[in-house]
């Protein structure tokens, strides 16, 4: 394991890398960064927002859209990069503080004069590895499989024909699943896309939760219809995702 390195920037702020990027490309004014962040106040830890399990954030570095202790921290990092960002109150909303419940995935408060912690992962630089890319197509392959569901929920044809070849919901949604990653895997070899680690960790999760519930029998008489093991496959479509794209 490699030693973390703690970089200090003008203001008093820290960078602290926690998994090595690639050490070539590292953002410039003018470049668009896409990230995962996770924000919390260095006080107690209480997490006031987050881009886990959702969307990549994305901004373009020197134009003031974002808080200066992230202009200041960002470029230190080089692409796949994960580092936490230690930032002073003057370098991140100062003495006004930030309240914004409605958008935050957590609990949307910055108190006046607060110390932030960002853990924060650099996951693009101006599109090269088509992260917002391949995570808008999931989001539509996840559009098309719900409403795949909700057609076998309502419709009493469409439903009989499913249960005919895959024998039950469960077993119909691992059909669906696997899809997903399969598209998913062929879409990011094709552009060179970088595949986001919850996007697969998503997929396989959701495949093993379907599995937990069907039983051995149900997912053996899904092995037909898909041509191997159900759940297996999807999650090993997924591992296959993380190590080739």
């Amino acid at each position: 394991m490699r030693k973390k390195m703690t970089y200090r920037a003008d203001g008093g702020m820290q960078v602290i890398q926690r998994t090595e990027g690639d050490g070539v490309n590292f953002p410039s004014p003018g470049d668009e960064c896409t990230l995962h962040y996770v924000g919390s106040l260095s006080s107690n830890g209480d997490v006031f927002d987050s881009t886990r399990g959702k969307a990549p954030f994305s901004f373009k570095l020197g134009k003031g859209a974002v808080i200066q202790g992230w202009e200041m921290g960002v470029p230190k990092m080089s692409l796949g990069a994960r580092a936490t960002l230690m930032i002073p109150s003057a370098l991140g909303y100062g003495g006004k503080g930030c309240v914004d419940k409605k958008n935050a995935s957590g609990t949307g408060v910055i108190p006046p004069h607060a110390d932030l912690v960002f853990d924060v992962e650099l996951l693009d630089i101006n599109g090269s590895r088509g992260v917002l890319a391949l995570h808008n197509y999931q989001a539509r392959l996840q559009a098309w499989m719900e409403e795949k569901l909700s057609k076998f929920d309502q419709d009493e044809t469409a439903r009989s024909k499913m249960m005919r070849k895959h024998g039950s919901r469960e077993n119909y949604e691992i059909y669906l699943q696997r899809n997903v990653v399969d598209k998913l895997a062929a879409s990011a070899r094709e552009n060179g896309w970088k595949l986001p680690a919850d996007a697969i960790d998503a997929v396989a999760v959701g495949a093993a939760d379907a599995a937990s519930t069907m039983g051995t029998t149900g997912a053996a008489g899904t092995a037909g219809a898909m041509g191997t093991t159900g759940a297996a496959d999807v999650a090993g479509a997924a591992d296959a995702i993380a190590q080739t794209v």
